[in-house]
């Protein structure tokens, strides 16, 4: 456990779990989901003002969604299934050491984190392929727009974050009426 990313999801835990969870679990929820949306808002104009983003906007994201995710396993108000941990494990392993390397480690962490929280949510798998295919479209249509794509390539590079942030809150507004979503 000297691995700093368990201290920090683990203290993001016990945070969620003496601070918001008290509120009763619907509150509870909505209030991570909200700071949640914060974190994911100011990591998108970093991205695309500075074409930067610090690690830090996604250990607190971690935290927050581990968090979250941490709570409902303990408390039973989340049963997940087998195939669902396997499917965000080997998500959640895809995007950090595959996809991660095609278009870069904060979109791949900003990935993860959102796969977390869908988790958390009890979403499953389908909701991390919505996701992505939702991001992906909407820079390819961007990025046509701007004709920036020559032999399926981006010319120039660009922030991904901003499309991926937005794609994120239309699958949960997808999801949302769904039997699954339990915010």
């Amino acid at each position: 456990m000297s691995n700093p990313v368990w201290g920090i999801f683990l203290s993001g835990a016990q945070v969620a779990s003496v601070l918001v969870m008290p509120m009763g679990e619907r509150v509870a929820a909505l209030v991570v989901f909200v700071c949640f949306g914060c974190v994911l808002l100011s990591a998108a104009r970093m991205d695309y003002r500075t074409a930067l983003v610090y690690d830090l906007y996604w250990w607190i994201a971690l935290a927050l969604a581990g968090g979250l995710l941490w709570w409902r396993l303990l408390s039973g108000t989340l049963a997940p299934s087998l195939y669902e941990i396997r499917m965000l494990i080997l998500y959640l392993l895809m995007q950090e050491s595959i996809l991660g390397r095609g278009y870069g480690k904060a979109d791949a962490h900003c990935f993860c984190s959102c796969g977390i929280l869908f988790a958390a949510l009890g979403l499953g798998p389908e909701a991390y392929v919505v996701h992505m295919g939702l991001s992906f479209v909407a820079l390819i249509i961007r990025e046509a727009h701007a004709r920036n794509i020559s032999a399926l390539r981006l010319i120039t590079p660009v922030p991904f974050l901003p499309v991926i942030v937005p794609a994120f809150f239309v699958t949960i507004i997808i999801f949302h009426g769904g039997v699954q979503c339990r915010l």
